[in-house]
């Protein structure tokens, strides 16, 4: 929570370069590695990052909109956000996403973390980008999803991930989803396991069609 009090007392900068004026600067941002269009599931190039065919079956998640490869500068972007609760660091990346051409939507939430994480940052990055990007589109911001348990997945195997988040979100505020076209925001995707599970719960609980916009893929 501190991190957070002590951005908005300090002028925004780059987080890659430090020259004042936004959190990721355009300069920065035009020299970090775009992610090609392409199913989140298998990586074939689809047309704007659609699921593809052969894996359709496997997920409710309807289009992914991802900014870059997660590598060199990306990852000193995510740390950031991630990790130092940067704002004005969403802020641009919740920017950078409207820039993207977005799907069209209704309402907006994020991929959530464990209460104690969150107890222990006092933020959740994705949330921080799901609230500017709110502001930005006005389109309504719910917290529609938790998580009911977490086993870390940093170092974890491909199959591992996947296991370890089967029914591991639950759905709140229900009766607002029925119907609405729902863009779940995550920072980083690796496998697609989580993303995949939250559409799984989305959809269960009766919304519409799942997008997903996310800084960076593995």
């Amino acid at each position: 929570m501190l991190k957070l009090i002590s951005r908005l007392l300090v002028p925004s900068c780059c987080v890659l370069c430090n020259e004042e004026g936004s959190g990721l600067c355009n300069a920065c941002s035009g020299g970090l590695e775009k992610h090609q269009d392409a199913c989140y599931l298998c990586n074939a190039i689809t047309h704007d990052g659609r699921v593809c065919s052969s894996c359709q079956w496997r997920t409710r998640v309807r289009r992914t909109n991802i900014l870059w490869n997660y590598q060199g500068d990306v990852e000193g972007v995510v740390h950031g956000i991630k990790y130092d609760g940067r704002e004005d660091v969403a802020s641009a990346l919740a920017r950078r996403l409207m820039l993207s051409e977005l799907p069209y939507f209704d309402i907006i939430t994020f991929v959530p973390d464990t209460p104690a994480r969150r107890r222990e940052r006092g933020y959740v990055a994705p949330q921080l980008i799901a609230r500017e990007l709110s502001r930005m589109t006005r389109k309504p911001y719910v917290e529609f999803l938790t998580r009911t348990q977490h086993t870390p997945q940093v170092g974890a195997g491909r199959e591992a991930r996947w296991r370890q988040v089967k029914s591991n979100f639950s759905v709140k505020h229900a009766t607002l989803l029925e119907g609405k076209r729902v863009l779940v925001i995550d920072d980083v995707v690796t496998t697609g396991a989580t993303i995949t599970e939250c559409a799984r719960v989305l959809k269960l609980a009766g919304s519409g069609p799942v997008f997903v916009a996310a800084v960076a893929k593995r």
